[in-house]
């Protein structure tokens, strides 16, 4: 039997233990460079203050394999406290066969961004207990069309797209308040029906709070997915809980 090797990521700074301060910098973009990594084993890491509208960390890429048959567990991203400084935390291009479970963001626009755009079959996937505080949504903030979470499948720039399919996330929830009651909270999105669509994503207990449009928002070419809703409190007067693209056939 052949068994991946795994590259466990432990103390990345001796003075910070499993802190990792990013110095406003990215803190690990793997994108072409880092494409098609196998058994990664990510645990009790933090990472905090990377700015500059930047990532802390991304692997893979438009058409590049990510990370897959890796795991992921109790991570803390904390973002610079400047509105919009630290974009994003954790952003997974084609993954494969991979396990997310305690991923925690705070100050950021978006916490996690699982997307297919390529070739590669991306999806199989599990995920648990994912939490997110957003920046404050607004058109001032510039980032309203920015989810705190989001599923997407892409049209590649060169190549195949396959789209993105049986993902199971369960524990979803997504924060925001004091905003201009724009943007949406979680967000699946597929560009076309026949390559880059979304299929078979299981969504249990979801919970969406605060100021937003929508809080749950089904795009365009989302087929044969489920979601199970536990909590919605949104603020912001006549918001969706939950909207269907009419694209969407969940």
């Amino acid at each position: 039997m052949c068994v991946p090797a795994r590259r466990t990521l432990g103390s990345l700074s001796s003075s910070l233990g499993n802190r990792f301060d990013c110095n406003g910098n990215p803190c690990f973009t793997g994108g072409n460079d880092l494409g098609g990594l196998t058994g990664l084993d990510w645990e009790n890491i933090t990472f905090r203050n990377w700015s500059g509208g930047t990532t802390a960390v991304q692997f893979g890429a438009d058409s590049v394999q990510g990370v897959s048959f890796s795991t992921f567990r109790n991570l803390y991203f904390i973002g610079n406290a400047t509105v919009g400084s630290s974009d994003k935390a954790f952003v997974l291009y084609n993954g494969q066969e991979d396990t997310l479970e305690h991923i925690y963001s705070f100050n950021v626009n978006t916490g996690l961004l699982f997307i297919g755009q390529g070739s590669q079959y991306p999806g199989n996937s599990f995920l648990s207990d994912i939490y997110v505080y957003t920046y404050p949504k607004s058109a001032a903030n510039g980032n309203a069309a920015k989810p705190g979470i989001g599923f997407e499948a892409l049209t590649a720039t060169t190549g195949a797209s396959t789209g993105l399919e049986l993902i199971t996330a369960r524990g979803l929830q997504v924060n925001t308040y004091s905003g201009d009651g724009t943007g949406v909270l979680l967000e699946m999105l597929g560009t076309n029906s026949t390559g880059a669509g979304i299929t078979g994503l299981q969504l249990d207990g979801v919970d969406v709070e605060g100021y937003a449009s929508k809080g749950v928002y089904f795009g365009p070419y989302v087929i044969r997915s489920h979601l199970t809703l536990i909590g919605a409190s949104m603020e912001t007067p006549g918001a969706a809980a939950i909207y269907l693209d009419d694209e969407a056939r969940i």
